[in-house]
């Protein structure tokens, strides 16, 4: 007769299970606190003191207004990103030592007899042990941002958009690290083997992915990668990266899949696997098989680029069965303590170096003709191109997107051709190169991670077919690699240079009113450089001037219907020129810890944009008149508080 339990006596196992784990954990939970504590107590301490003193710099008893409130505001926003940031990295330690402290009854035979003789299924006493885990990471961590947060507010200053995603990215990196941690310790027979096969999990997978996507652009030339610069391939089985922000929906379902399994599995995990290496395998070979790649993609990029055996494929082969044959043997070793079932567990060895030598022989030798590939005209519905070094989408949109956005722009056919000259072009001169490929898998490796800066000239080239598809390129002219490998731009210069062009991807005809930082006006064609450090006109918004934004944008406004109406200025018709400074607030990227701490020492500009004003933008210049930035002549008026203004 099999016994039910009901949902209350449960609730009451969980409640008691979770009361013994708080004892168990209660020193690291107070350790946590200790440290989370000072630290907050000391940046906040340093930021107040530092923020009072300049705020009082000028300050005399005879004129108390003449304190700097902006500046213990900006002290306050330093110590709420700092503080939240420091907070934030202690609970990742501290949420490993909680999760390997409550998992290890499962590595203990004493321990997993005693809590086998409890009146509680196996499966209720995981799910206790996680949601505990789940609970220890979170709470205490929230506690400590929402003292942050208040201690902020009461100063005047609202919390920041990078702090405020820090509260769903700590949700989302605790339960994602818990549950798989979870899952791994159900799998592994010691706490040993569990650690060992998290942080290799972890580490090797973000390395092998790195290294396939230095290959794919290595040989693939024009392959849009981009789009899988933030995807969840990159990070699939990285839970760490969870920390990170991003691909929600994937941390959701990975975290529940973990958990459901582990939950499945410890029902069915027996005793007397405590102890043991391994419980189920499936950790085992993972861990071997993406060490295994790493070392053999290590050795073979290597002995490729060398071209051992004047072949370079050959000695990338000798170098990848090098390199993971012995990393397979060893990481064996040192998971089973030995070389027992060595032999018994070698197969996915064997289809590890036959599917890696397959794919490379078929990239080596452009087998597909992806290289080569050029859509011919008659085929083509439209065609379109990108200079992603002057288009404000660039790291908005990812380079499939970007394709399937530039796709529509050019129907013309004498448009097409141009297109697919140039296109024909880069093709020609890749083949014609003596390029080895094998010697840029490791800078595309790491560079793709970086910032497109180190890239000399970029274009995406897309086509829409007469049969619906639309075929995306994406070419880079890279510093250091290709050196004999140079993009011409001839055959597009004309449709770059195109009004319409201008129009659909500039930064001055598309930034968001409130990505715009400042606006500064010349009747001097400075060079792009020195137009914003010493133009004598600057519309930047401070507390001085807290209408400088919607100046801004009525300008712009005024601007782009002009622009609309009259099309585009050249230089030497214009009456003034224009130059706005912004900084996208969508990145696909996201905004980094860096970046915002950047932002705060500097205007948080990330880039700029010119256009010109001729006496045909009536519009513009009635609005720069009201505004007070031009006098009743059109000229540049030196009595405007914006001119020289010596606080922008």
């Amino acid at each position: 007769m099999t016994q039910t339990v009901s949902s209350k006596s449960r609730l009451r196992q969980c409640l008691t299970t979770f009361k013994w784990e708080l004892r168990n954990c209660s020193g690291a939970l107070l350790v946590f606190a200790i440290l989370a504590g000072v630290f907050t107590t000391v940046i906040f301490t340093i930021c107040l003191v530092v923020g009072f003193s300049e705020a009082t710099d000028s300050w005399s008893t005879a004129n108390a207004a003449s304190i700097d409130y902006d500046a213990v505001r900006t002290a306050v926003k330093v110590f709420q990103i700092i503080a939240s940031y420091v907070v934030f990295f202690l609970n990742a330690v501290f949420t490993i030592i909680y999760t390997i402290r409550i998992y290890s009854y499962l590595h203990n035979k004493r321990k997993a007899d005693m809590y086998g003789a409890l009146p509680i299924s196996r499966r209720t006493f995981y799910v206790a042990k996680t949601v505990s885990a789940y609970i220890f990471s979170i709470v205490p961590t929230m506690f400590f941002l929402s003292i942050i947060a208040l201690i902020s507010v009461c100063f005047g200053q609202p919390l920041v958009n990078e702090v405020t995603s820090l509260y769903l990215n700590l949700l989302l990196g605790s339960i994602a690290c818990v549950s798989f941690y979870g899952l791994l310790a159900v799998c592994c027979g010691t706490t040993v083997n569990s650690v060992i096969a998290f942080i290799a999990i972890n580490f090797a997978y973000v390395v092998a992915a790195m290294f396939i996507k230095g290959t794919v652009m290595s040989f693939l030339h024009g392959m849009p990668l981009m789009i899988y610069e933030n995807s969840f391939i990159m990070k699939a089985l990285n839970p760490l990266s969870a920390y990170s922000g991003g691909n929600i929906i994937y941390w959701i379902i990975f975290t529940a899949a973990c958990l459901a399994l582990g939950i499945f599995l410890v029902k069915k995990r027996r005793a007397e696997c405590a102890q043991t290496s391994f419980a189920y395998w499936l950790p085992a070979y993972m861990v071997k098989v993406l060490v295994a790649f790493d070392f053999g993609m290590f050795l073979g990029s290597i002995f490729g680029a060398l071209g051992v055996f004047f072949i370079p494929f050959a000695g990338f082969m000798f170098g990848f069965v090098l390199g993971s044959v012995p990393a397979y043997v060893i990481t064996h070793m040192i998971l089973y303590r030995g070389v027992n079932k060595l032999i018994k567990t070698a197969i996915p060895l064997g289809g590890l170096v036959v599917l890696t030598a397959g794919v490379m022989f078929v990239l080596s030798f452009d087998i597909t003709g992806y290289n080569r590939f050029v859509p011919v005209t008659e085929n083509i519905k439209s065609a379109g191109v990108i200079d992603l070094e002057d288009c404000y989408f660039t790291g908005k949109l990812n380079a499939v997107q970007l394709g399937n956005l530039a796709a529509d722009d050019y129907t013309d056919a004498d448009d097409i051709r141009s297109i697919t000259y140039f296109h024909h072009g880069i093709v020609g001169r890749l083949d014609s190169t003596s390029y080895n490929p094998y010697a840029d898998i490791w800078a595309n490796m790491f560079l793709s991670g970086f910032s497109s800066s180190l890239y000399n000239k970029e274009y995406v080239v897309s086509y829409k077919l007469n049969n619906g598809f639309t075929v995306t390129r994406c070419y880079y002219e890279q510093y250091g690699t290709f050196s004999d490998f140079t993009i011409d731009e001839t055959n597009i210069n004309d449709l770059l240079d195109d009004e319409e062009y201008f129009l659909r991807y500039s930064s001055i005809m598309n930034a968001k009113y409130d990505e715009i930082n400042s606006l500064s006006v010349s009747d001097d064609d400075n060079d792009w450089g020195s137009y914003y450090l010493y133009s004598p006109l600057t519309i930047q918004e401070d507390e001085y001037n807290p209408s400088a934004r919607a100046d801004i944008e009525k300008v712009m406004e005024a601007y782009r219907k002009d622009f609309a109406e009259h099309g585009e200025v050249e230089p030497k018709d214009a009456v003034v020129c224009i130059n706005i400074r912004y900084r996208k607030n969508d990145n696909l990227e996201g905004n980094s810890f860096l970046g915002e701490m950047l932002s705060l020492m500097t205007h948080g500009d990330s880039d700029g944009d010119r256009g010109y004003v001729s006496e045909d933008y009536t519009q513009t210049l009635k609005a720069m008149r009201e505004i007070g930035v031009l006098d009743k002549d059109n000229k540049l008026n030196k009595t405007s508080w914006y001119y020289q203004n010596p606080y922008r």
